[in-house]
């Protein structure tokens, strides 16, 4: 009996030991955050636009665990440091914000007036034969008159456009046009029309946008996500849709997931898994572990269990889906009753 209750004393230790172990690295964590938090904006050998950058990764990579923490903290520092508070805005006003599509060009022509009607996408070949077009028969062209309104007319419905980059996630290069820009409104119009033409010829599809023929001018790989030669993009917009996962519809929540399966299948079905093990951690209905149980779930149909078991390390096993067994219902317990009936 006392040998009994020695080991079971043990075990309880045991588990104190661990618990307070969870708990003084959860402290550590949040003391570190605390810390980044208040000295963001003091004096660094870096830009302050640089440290942003890296906190909000930071924040993010956090984000889930501590999402209380990190809020609580900031609010307190915009109250009690109301000097830093545009710094803190900048950390925290998301910079790709989704607007309805008729609110977005109205912004855009706002702005294109702003700037005197000029734009810099339209080719323009004709200012090469200014002198001979000058000497040519003038038309006076008729001012145009939008048509009236009719009880009968239909009109598109409401959509927003979703937007994940915005010229701060572009490396070195050309620069892609603000989102208020007439210029985003052409290269997107011209994008949309190549997928409305081509949308049933894939191959076809993905020729033509690879070939837009402005492409010198823009960040292309930015404006569309092709994976055979836009890994790194690719990559950034996953992990970019992954962490906004939590408030995600839930029809784009299935279609990510079976892209994302179809996307491992072509490639091995490497990716950097580690970068999730946090999602173990949290509630299993919560979107992100569902969403790694979902993709895994749909590599099943394209592999087999052992190389899905394989690809994923051993923190999220849990979220690998049970090894589909045969059943042999003429072997099963009571089988010879139900045959001679």
């Amino acid at each position: 009996m006392n040998r009994r209750r020695g080991h079971e004393e043990e075990d309880g230790y045991d588990r104190v030991h661990r618990k307070r172990r969870r708990v003084s690295e959860n402290q550590e964590i949040e003391d570190r955050l605390e810390s980044l938090i208040l000295r963001v904006g003091e004096k660094s050998s870096s830009s302050l636009e640089s440290n942003l950058e890296g906190l909000a990764s930071v924040l993010e990579a956090d984000l889930s665990t501590f999402r209380v923490k990190i809020l609580r903290i900031l609010t307190e520092c915009a109250i009690r440091m109301p000097e830093k508070c545009t710094i803190y805005a900048t950390l925290v006003d998301s910079p790709h914000l989704q607007e309805e599509y008729l609110d977005c060009l109205w912004a855009q022509i706002k702005k294109l007036r702003q700037d005197n009607w000029s734009e810099k996408h339209i080719p323009r070949p004709y200012l090469a034969f200014d002198s001979i077009l000058c000497e040519a028969l003038q038309h006076t062209l008729p001012s145009i008159q939008p048509p009236p309104h009719n009880d009968g007319d239909t009109y598109p419905m409401p959509r927003v456009i979703f937007r994940m980059f915005d010229y701060t996630d572009c490396p070195d290069g050309p620069v892609l046009p603000g989102a208020h820009s007439i210029e985003r409104f052409l290269i997107e119009e011209h994008l949309h029309n190549i997928i409305e033409a081509y949308h049933l010829e894939r191959k076809e599809c993905a020729a033509q946008l690879l070939c837009f023929p402005y492409k010198a001018k823009i960040p292309l790989e930015y404006c569309i996500v092709e994976p055979s030669t836009m890994p790194q993009v690719l990559a950034q917009a996953t992990e970019i849709l992954f962490m906004r996962i939590d408030t995600m519809n839930v029809a784009c929540f299935d279609r990510f997931a079976n892209w994302f399966a179809y996307h491992l299948s072509n490639f091995q079905y490497r990716w950097s898994w580690e970068d999730w093990e946090g999602c173990i951690q949290l509630d299993p209905e919560h979107p992100k572990p569902r969403f790694i149980r979902e993709v895994l779930g749909k590599c099943l149909r394209l592999s087999y269990h052992q190389r899905v078991k394989d690809m994923i390390p051993e923190t999220l096993a849990p979220l690998v889906p049970l090894k589909p067994e045969p059943i042999y219902k003429y072997s099963m317990e009571g089988a010879e009753y139900r045959t001679g009936n």
